[in-house]
């Protein structure tokens, strides 16, 4: 899997890290939440663009499926900014906007690694109608197949403020996590994100990049009922 990566996928490229090891922690935490509070559906998402929300997403999908031996599936829902072809060196031949719209299948389009314990669907090629495409019944039924085959399935969301993409995914998701990164965001457009969503369903806040000498540090803080 190390050929073409991106170095950012440090749970590959520096598993020994203290940032791989950050995403194992977090893992660790969402394995125990999911003991306790069962959430499959698992949306991470952001404030506005530029904050980590794809890293996020793609090195904890990583940890859970290589440290973890989970059977994951990562998703990706942003048609707007696609990055995960682009970070696994990939050739995108297609993703889940094509699978709605059937026009292909998962096997045909979908990227496995880890002896198929993780699996990631790129986004694909949109027809332009991205709302109406995750707000159709089609991606629910998927969303309800898949969840009877993977462990988990994370959800690579747009941010939340400037589209309305993100707001509608998250009501299929069973919890969500959140990406700030710090120093960038300001506290009030967080405010502004965190009052869009169902609070019950916020599993915590992933703060990243908290220094220039620990970059793609994160710490997660865990609801609280």
């Amino acid at each position: 899997m190390t050929n073409m990566l991106d170095r950012t996928l440090v749970t590959v490229t520096e598993p020994i890290s203290i940032a791989a090891e950050q995403y194992r922690v977090l893992g660790a935490k969402l394995n125990k939440l999911s003991k306790d509070l069962g959430p499959r559906i698992i949306a991470v998402t952001s404030s506005i663009r530029n904050e980590g929300k794809t890293l996020t997403s793609i090195n904890l999908s990583i940890a859970m499926a290589k440290d973890f031996y989970r059977h994951v599936l990562l998703v990706e829902t942003d048609f707007k900014s696609p990055m995960l072809s682009r970070l696994l060196g990939r050739k995108m031949n297609g993703g889940v906007a094509n699978i709605l719209s059937k026009r292909t299948d998962l096997a045909s389009v979908a990227m496995t690694y880890f002896d198929g314990r993780l699996t990631v669907l790129p986004a694909g090629k949109s027809l332009g109608d991205d709302l109406r495409l995750l707000d159709s019944d089609q991606f629910r039924d998927f969303l309800g197949q898949m969840k009877t085959q993977y462990d988990y399935i994370l959800l690579d969301l747009p941010p939340i403020l400037p589209l309305a993409d993100a707001n509608v995914v998250t009501q299929l998701a069973d919890g969500v996590i959140m990406v700030v990164r710090a120093g960038h965001t300001p506290q009030h457009i967080v405010k502004r994100a965190m009052a869009e969503l169902d609070t019950r369903k916020v599993l915590g806040v992933v703060l990243n990049d908290v220094s220039s000498s620990m970059s793609y540090y994160y710490y997660y803080h865990r609801r609280t009922k």
